[in-house]
């Protein structure tokens, strides 16, 4: 009697996959890459530079090299703006750190640099009478628990830090019903007719500072 050895068939080897017309049943799971949310304390003289650079870029000081290093493009960039003690601005990571010292933003001490930089892009800004303030969201944040409610200004004393993804959505959420509202009102107003040339200033101000989507003036 004449043995036959078989040889394993290999159900993941390329060729079987395509002579048996399985290639394409399989589906192609890319790998989930998780990204990060990061909550920035900027101080207001700061926050107003990076705005007159169209949040296209944001630095950071030298002491943060280790964990800019770990920002991917797709992380979450959060805005706390230390003397107003507000949350003005979500953003979005669209670049890898790099590393230059033209002077931008302002230090503490005059020879200090925000050396360590990536690209952003503003998801939701909100106007100056928007801003969220930090003092009512506190006690809805995880982020704070490891502090005494009471002072929970310590927790923004470091210039960089992550939240959980659960309080960044939250925050954004916040933002982003601001923006609405303010959108919402401006629509029922522009059903009012107004003869070109005599619009309102605020109505105005809304078409040229409409941040969210739209441009930065």
């Amino acid at each position: 009697m004449r043995r036959v050895l078989l040889r394993p068939v290999h159900y993941s080897c390329p060729s079987f996959l395509s002579s048996t017309g399985l290639e394409d049943r399989i589906p192609q799971h890319a790998p989930k890459i998780l990204h990060d949310h990061w909550l920035l304390t900027i101080t207001e003289q700061n926050f107003i530079i990076s705005k007159q650079n169209r949040f296209s870029i944001q630095g950071f000081r030298q002491a943060q090299k280790r964990r800019v290093d770990r920002m991917q493009s797709g992380d979450r960039l959060m805005y706390y703006v230390s003397g107003l003690r507000v949350f003005a601005l979500s953003a979005t990571i669209t670049s890898k750190a790099f590393k230059d010292v033209k002077p931008l933003w302002v230090g503490f001490r005059e020879e200090e640099e925000f050396p360590y930089r990536v690209r952003i892009k503003p998801d939701c800004l909100l106007r100056d009478f928007e801003y969220l303030d930090a003092h009512q969201l506190a006690p809805r944040l995880e982020f704070l628990k490891r502090w005494p409610l009471e002072r929970w200004q310590l927790a923004f004393i470091g210039e960089l830090n992550l939240l959980s993804r659960k309080d960044y959505e939250m925050l954004e959420g916040e933002m982003l019903r601001q923006r609405d509202n303010r959108l919402g009102n401006r629509e029922r107003r522009s059903r009012k007719p107004i003869q070109e040339g005599n619009q309102p200033l605020e109505i105005v101000e809304d078409r040229a500072l409409d941040v969210s989507n739209e441009s930065i003036a």
